[in-house]
């Protein structure tokens, strides 16, 4: 009996160190990334706000990133999803991407309003009508989202050897209740999920640059970003340390460059690896000090047109960068001693750079 009596209150204490439920998600920040002919993330986007049966009221931003491909057997969905520092990954196939976009447009309603409308349900007078649910082929290739008719409609909680899988979409999935009513929406006004605000990052990078100072000169680079699901805004210095030209007599002259610009980027994913393509402009000043004449210290202007391509690879709020950039001179300089080119720049030169970006606001995988 002793024993016994320990042992309930050993698993009662435990009991009440048992890590709460996630909550509800208030927003969602979707990467939605799919080929020509499939729907895009503005059809997943109004499809979950038919779905939705008001503002979703919990805290927090779910996180989604989901990927589809297609073959000639059908549509494939790779699906990533963080709330609360909690991450799950899941795959979903289905014949069409059509019949996909369904499946993913009623997980994540559930996931962000257990009360959202869901195949199975009576429509709601005040919304669109609610199409039919996927078919048995996709149903039966997307069981981790499909309506499950013996349980009156509600979604099936995915698990592996018996036990549920506890994930931040499939807890919001569990406590899904078909019976809601429209008096729970009719409190509410009805409105789209926000989108999180951007997200910001700077970063710092060291490399090379050849042609604005040739021969090859060190660079340092800084950047403060504004970054979207599937574009960036950045503001960026850059800096060429100096280096000293000589003729044989001892004359030359010490140059050095600084340059602040700015750039917009195209956000492309493959998996979790990111290639930005971007193109801006920057200028700034050359400055010359002339080594054994008698001339004063110089600052020329410089203007150049940027475009590059680079490699991201993000884990939670650090990353590391490396970039290429292609720099076109439009207002540039040379200079002479006596009859001897001291420094010609080139039209073209190219910049090498690899850094590290802090994204403060970024989960951590």
């Amino acid at each position: 009996m002793v024993v016994h009596g320990l042992v309930a209150s050993i698993a009662a204490v435990l009991g009440a160190f048992e890590p709460p439920p996630p909550p509800n998600p208030e927003v969602l920040e979707l990467h939605w990334r799919a080929p020509p002919g499939c729907p895009t993330q503005e059809d997943l986007e109004r499809r979950i706000r038919a779905l939705l049966p008001g503002e979703p009221s919990g805290e927090g931003v779910l996180v989604v990133e989901g990927e589809v491909t297609t073959s000639a057997r059908g549509a494939t969905l790779v699906l990533r999803s963080t709330l609360a520092g909690r991450t799950e990954s899941r795959e979903l196939a289905s014949a069409s991407c059509g019949e996909l976009l369904e499946s993913t447009a009623v997980l994540l309603a559930v996931a962000l309003e257990p009360s959202a409308t869901i195949p199975g349900q009576v429509p709601r007078p005040d919304r669109d009508p609610v199409p039919p649910p996927p078919s048995d082929t996709a149903r039966d290739s997307a069981s981790d989202t499909a309506p499950d008719s013996a349980s009156g409609g509600a979604p099936r909680e995915p698990t592996t050897d018996g036990d549920p899988i506890a994930s931040p979409v499939d807890a919001r999935l569990a406590e899904a209740d078909p019976r809601s009513t429209p008096d729970r929406a009719d409190r509410r006004r009805a409105r789209a999920p926000r989108r999180a605000p951007p997200s910001v990052g700077l970063r710092i990078a060291a490399g090379i640059e050849a042609g604005a100072m040739p021969p090859p000169s060190a660079a340092l680079a800084a950047a403060f970003s504004l970054s979207w699901p599937r574009a960036r805004l950045e503001v960026h210095g850059t800096w060429l340390a100096p280096r000293t030209a000589r003729e044989v007599d001892g004359r030359g002259a010490t140059y050095q460059l600084g340059t602040a610009g700015a750039r917009g980027c195209g956000r492309v994913f493959v998996r979790a690896v990111e290639l930005p393509v971007c193109a801006g402009g920057e200028g700034g000043a050359l400055r010359v000090r002339p080594r054994g004449l008698d001339a004063a210290i110089t600052n020329v202007p410089w203007v150049a047109a940027i475009a590059g391509v680079g490699i991201v690879r993000a884990w939670g709020p650090v990353a590391i960068t490396a970039t290429i950039d292609g720099v076109v001179r439009l207002v540039g300089h040379r200079f002479d001693i006596d009859d001897a080119v001291s420094l010609r720049q080139f039209p073209v030169s190219a910049r090498a750079l690899v850094g590290v970006e802090l994204r403060p606001g970024a989960r951590r995988d």
